[in-house]
C-alpha cells in the first residue's frame, strides 16, 4: 500500500507501517501529512500538520514524529474491561455504588 510514488514506509517495533509524505501548499512551502497502516489497514491519518516547511524532508520529518507519538499514545492506553450484563444491571437498578467505609475514631465535639 504505497501513498506516493517515492515514499517508503517506516517500520516501527509495534508491528504499524508509517507513510511520511511532505505536502505542498503555497508557493515552495511543505506541510507533512501521515498515514499509519497497521495489518494492510489505515488506522491513523494525521492531516496536513506542522508549521510550513521550505524543505519537504523536513515537513516528513515532522510528520514521521508525529506518527510515533501517535503510536506511543497508543501503547499506552488501557483497555476498558468487558462489562457483564450482571453488572450492567447492578449499576442500573441500584442507581449509585456504593463504597464500604471503615468508622475511624470518634472525633470530640467542641
Amino acid at each position: 500500500m504505497a501513498f506516493e510514488p517515492d515514499c517508503s514506509p517506516v517500520h516501527d517495533g509495534h508491528g504499524y507501517a508509517i507513510y511520511a509524505i511532505p505536502r505542498s501548499v503555497t508557493g515552495s512551502m511543505f506541510l507533512g501529512w501521515a498515514e499509519i497502516v497497521k495489518d494492510g489497514h489505515r488506522v491513523e491519518r494525521s492531516g496536513l500538520i506542522g508549521p510550513c516547511y521550505e524543505n519537504p524532508r523536513e515537513a516528513a520529518d515532522y510528520a514521521l514524529e508525529w506518527s510515533r507519538r501517535w503510536i506511543a499514545a497508543q501503547s499506552t492506553r488501557v483497555p476498558h474491561p468487558v462489562q457483564t450484563t450482571s453488572d450492567a444491571f447492578h449499576r442500573v437498578a441500584s442507581g449509585v455504588r456504593c463504597q464500604s467505609v471503615q468508622p475511624g475514631p470518634e472525633q470530640s465535639a467542641t
